[in-house]
């Protein structure tokens, strides 16, 4: 610097690849869960209910 001073830079590396997680398998959850994966690696559906926690109902999903 031309004041003489110092300058520090710390660089941080992103290594964790980003999620959007949906809680509820029901209505509202199957259109989110359609787009997502195409800007964001890895989408996670949460939901206690066995008849809608299931692959079928959201193929894009990475995680059910």
């Amino acid at each position: 610097m031309i004041c003489g001073g110092d300058t520090e830079v710390f660089i941080e590396p992103v290594t964790a690849a980003p999620r959007l997680f949906i809680f509820g398998g029901g209505h509202i959850g199957i259109p989110l869960s359609k787009w997502p994966h195409l800007l964001i690696s890895r989408v996670v559906v949460i939901d206690d209910r066995p008849e809608y926690a299931t692959a079928a109902r959201f193929p894009e999903a990475t995680q059910v």
